[in-house]
């Protein structure tokens, strides 16, 4: 009797559709459809950003719900940590991030990082010698200046007056103040996750490439800008150093930049954080294949997204490595140049993009199956394209 397969299920979500965990387990019961024996590891992943706290809770972390203001709108938010012996992992789209509010040019003008500055002060009271920073969907663009108002950062006008970033127009000469700055950051190690590379000012900057996103206009695209480079100027004023131009540093609106800069993090892929934090590596060692995948395969995977960390850690553990998404929209070659093993799409399943959205549950458990068949049963055949029937 042949030994029974094994395969590692590591998907990030299906924006819209499905999230890591749902893609995983459905993906699972395809593939327990066909092999009943197969032994399958559900280990869903994200970039750093939306979907992180699911991802590490699924490995083992516990989630606890703490509750924040949201000081611009003066509104209370509750919102998701995880945790894990001495790390903490915070996703600031829990606290701070774009699906939280209605874009509009107001949010994108107003919002600020301050519930995230609260939700590490919380994380601070519990005790956590490490601290993870999952950026990404962030709704504001204040290069954490609000983050850094939580942890007790005092900003301060020409006349010395205080000011209060979301409520007071930091785009005036800002002197800043760390007298007050909570001392428990000296003895915490931060940790950003995220696979954004670009720096805090400029065309490639945190204001003009993400501000349009957030709903800022063209005027408030620069305004964001010149608030963006005041704070950087007493930023590096005050510290005697210059990090609006490391790379990564325009992550989440800015709050890298304040991150690095004050809470000296260290900046990270976030996939490959997860993977780290998820054991990734040892859960795949002896596995027969290795299925990831998200909503769209386009350009911007091959770019860095979460599917191409997986796609090296089979390439270092010398596993095939397939991918399963809503939409894929690269030519043979592009698949065959980034690793891939094969590529299987929900649209190859249901032509039509809203039935396949509404029906991705059912739609990928077909796949799971085809993927077993396929790829998993001794007579298989095995190519690069794969059109389900």
């Amino acid at each position: 009797m042949s030994k029974a397969k094994r395969v590692v299920v590591a998907p990030d979500k299906f924006r819209g559709s499905l999230s890591a965990l749902e893609a995983g387990l459905f993906l699972a019961q395809g593939i327990h459809d066909v092999l009943p024996d197969c032994w399958v590891d559900v280990c869903p992943i994200a970039d750093g950003g939306e979907g992180t706290i699911d991802a590490v809770a699924a490995c083992g972390f516990d989630v606890r719900e703490v509750e924040v203001v949201d000081l611009a709108a003066g509104s209370r938010i509750r919102g998701r940590f995880a945790f894990r012996g001495q790390t903490a992992v915070i996703e600031l789209a829990e606290f701070a991030g774009l699906g939280l509010i209605q874009p509009s040019v107001t949010s994108s003008r107003d919002a600020t990082s301050f519930a995230l500055g609260q939700a590490i002060s919380l994380a601070l009271d519990d005790g956590y010698s490490e601290i993870v920073l999952g950026l990404g969907g962030s709704a504001s663009t204040d290069g954490g200046a609000g983050m850094m108002h939580a942890l007790g950062l005092v900003f301060l006008d020409a006349t010395g007056r205080r000011l209060v970033p979301g409520i007071d127009d930091l785009s005036s000469t800002v002197t800043l103040d760390t007298d007050s700055l909570d001392s428990r950051l000296a003895n915490t190690t931060f940790v950003v996750a995220s696979d954004v590379e670009n720096v805090l000012l400029g065309p490639s900057g945190a204001a003009l490439v993400f501000g349009p996103q957030k709903g800022a206009d063209a005027m408030t695209v620069l305004v964001l800008e010149e608030r963006l480079r005041r704070y950087s100027d007493a930023v590096r004023t005050h510290i005697g150093r210059d990090y609006s131009d490391v790379p990564g540093s325009g992550a989440a609106g800015g709050v890298a930049f304040s991150a690095v800069a004050f809470l000296g993090a260290r900046l990270q892929s976030g996939v490959d954080l997860i993977l780290e934090l998820s054991r990734f590596a040892a859960r795949a060692a002896d596995s027969d294949l290795i299925i990831t995948g998200e909503g769209s395969l386009d350009e911007q995977t091959l770019g860095g997204k979460a599917p191409m960390g997986v796609v090296r850690n089979a390439r270092q553990l010398g596993i095939p490595v397939v991918a399963v998404a809503g939409r894929c929209s690269l030519t043979p070659q592009q698949i065959d140049h980034a690793g891939f093993d094969g590529v299987y799409s929900l649209q190859d399943v249901e032509p039509d993009p809203s039935q396949s959205m509404r029906n991705a549950k059912e739609h990928i458990r077909v796949i799971g199956r085809h993927i077993a068949s396929a790829r998993l049963e001794p007579t298989s055949a095995q190519t690069h394209s794969h059109h389900i029937s």
